[in-house]
């Protein structure tokens, strides 16, 4: 009897009868699916960070710009800040489809078993580091003399 494992590839129909020519042998892969599983869950931790830091940039320098561009007062302020935040989100999610970008969603997964407990705290530990860098660089587009005295004149 062979000792090594088959498995279908992703994409067959399940229903339909296997053939020996679509089987793939899993142990003849080796470290080589290793590498490529360690690879694929760097990026996409990666992403995560990077979604998360400028989801949360973005949100504050939308709310930022929004109160720096009112004239009228906060209905004015809120508005301009809400549009700002809502285009960068759309953006986001286009440009890193997939990534939660944030904690909460990220437990949500975890609650309705759609992700594994180990990859749900490791996605939580890099988005709560990229949200704080994130947070770091929004407030650090506003520091200067100028947009100080501004904001604090509102």
């Amino acid at each position: 009897m062979n000792s090594r494992r088959k498995r279908r590839p992703a994409g067959l129909d399940p229903d339909e009868p296997a053939k020996a020519s679509d089987m793939v042998d899993i142990q003849a892969l080796g470290g080589r699916a290793t590498v490529e599983a360690t690879r694929t869950r760097a990026a996409s931790l990666l992403l995560e960070f990077a979604g998360s830091a400028l989801l949360v940039t973005v949100v504050i320098a939308a709310a930022l710009s929004g109160r720096l561009l009112s004239t009228e007062g906060s209905t004015q302020e809120f508005l301009l800040g809400s549009l700002a935040a809502a285009g960068a989100l759309v953006a986001i999610g286009l440009a890193f489809p997939g990534i939660r970008a944030n904690p909460l969603l990220t437990l949500l997964d975890l609650i309705a078993d759609r992700v594994p407990a180990a990859d749900a705290v490791g996605r939580i530990v890099v988005q709560v580091v990229g949200g704080l860098l994130g947070g770091v660089l929004g407030l650090w587009g506003f520091r200067s003399e100028e947009h100080t005295s501004e904001l604090q004149s509102h």
